[in-house]
């Protein structure tokens, strides 16, 4: 799983390049969310009082999460994961 992850990555950016790396433009652009993982991080920067830079590291571990599981959207499982990260 972890090599199919990797080459998610290098498909999605075009080079050797890993999901901690991207900018606010990018999450916006790669990480899309289904309804109820919006939901799960809108509640958890409420209740965790999050930064946004806090926000976006979560984002990119559920990307990375979802990778893993091979999945295009980010979804409930994925936030949650990320979220207890």
């Amino acid at each position: 799983p972890i090599k199919k992850a990797l080459h998610a990555q290098e498909q999605r950016f075009g080079s050797v390049y890993f999901n901690s790396f991207m900018t606010p433009d990018q999450i916006t652009t790669y990480c899309k969310l289904t309804d109820s993982a919006e939901e799960l991080i809108k509640l958890a920067f409420n209740k965790l009082n999050l930064s946004m830079r806090g926000y976006h590291k979560i984002i990119k571990v559920a990307r990375t999460i979802a990778d893993l599981a091979e999945a295009e959207l980010i979804d409930a499982p994925h936030m949650r994961e990320a979220i207890m990260y």
